[in-house]
């Protein structure tokens, strides 16, 4: 027997199967997020829930309502849990296909409602990349033929520096999470990045190594070896896995979606050249709207179920 209830935005009734009380719908009519109310307490027309919304779609822009509610990129979870705001990284991954059009157009939305503070973020990793940049040059001129021990420092200098620019992108990736989640964000979560800095380091070398050498076999082995194992680099931030965890997860969330992030790579990639194009000032929006990109795709490939539209969509 299904269950009928009206959306807390909209008004319009909704239909969903009787096995969904207590979980998640997405109306099809507003694409407002909304709770399933029991067969019992739709009856007597409390269908509304006590959760808020989210609006456009699959996205995790702010919507109405008082009460926090559990973020749709998450796998089914229990009424009880709605209101403690936890991180979907911390549910089993329940693997789902993402369609990359509509990654680039949920990471837009979520851009337009967080420009401010995504700019701001952006303003501060590429100040401190020139910034080491402009320092590595000055010491290179000044080391010239003055020896070993002058050539080790400027090393050490570059390698503080890449490191440092690791550690921001984290905190840029968490941030992208979190907002993709509608979960509360501030800009020192840019400077989070130290519980995940080990594994996020050795997650990076591996990758790093797998594609390069892959693409000296012929180019396609690298390409295969990205469009796998590129949620590890996500996984070990967001559900702290451990670094050889994170790539076994990721085979597993890529299945169904390595033709999808193909496509997603590719628009990525068109993003940023049109940010170049644009004098360079265009990447502080194409920057993190292409790490939006990658934080949406990612949700959805560890969780999220994206129904027909004609239908509610119970989560």
């Amino acid at each position: 027997m299904a269950i009928e209830f009206l959306c807390s935005q909209c008004k319009q009734t909704l239909s969903v199967a009787d096995n969904t009380a207590g979980k998640k719908a997405q109306c099809p009519n507003c694409n407002s997020i909304v709770q399933v109310p029991s067969a019992g307490a739709a009856n007597q027309g409390s269908a509304a829930g006590s959760g808020g919304t989210m609006g456009s779609g699959a996205g995790g822009v702010t919507g109405g309502g008082e009460d926090p509610v559990m973020n749709p990129y998450a796998s089914p979870v229990e009424t009880s849990n709605l209101n403690q705001r936890e991180f979907a990284g911390t549910l089993p991954i329940n693997p789902q296909p993402f369609d990359p059009g509509n990654c680039v157009s949920v990471a837009w939305k979520l851009f337009q409602a967080n420009a401010g503070l995504l700019i701001g973020a952006t303003v501060v990793i590429f100040a401190v990349n020139f910034g080491f940049a402009f320092l590595q040059t000055i010491l290179n001129e000044a080391v010239g033929n003055q020896g070993a021990a002058m050539a080790l420092f400027g090393f050490g200098i570059s390698m503080i520096g890449n490191a440092l620019q690791m550690w921001l992108t984290i905190g840029m990736f968490r941030m992208c999470i979190a907002i993709a989640r509608n979960q509360p964000v501030e800009f020192n979560m840019l400077f989070s990045g130290g519980s995940s800095f080990w594994r996020y380091l050795g997650a990076s070398i591996i990758f790093g190594l797998g594609v390069g050498l892959g693409m000296l076999l012929l180019i396609v082995p690298g390409i295969y070896v990205a469009i796998t194992y590129w949620p590890a680099l996500l996984l070990v931030i967001d559900r702290e896995s451990g670094v050889f965890e994170s790539f076994e997860q990721a085979g597993v969330v890529s299945k169904g979606n390595r033709l999808n992030s193909l496509v997603l790579a590719i628009f990525a990639m068109l993003i940023s050249l049109l940010g170049v194009l644009l004098c360079g000032i265009g990447l502080l929006v194409t920057s993190p709207l292409v790490n939006l990109m990658g934080a949406v795709a990612y949700l959805t490939m560890t969780g999220q179920y994206q129904g027909q539209q004609s239908e509610p969509n119970a989560f």
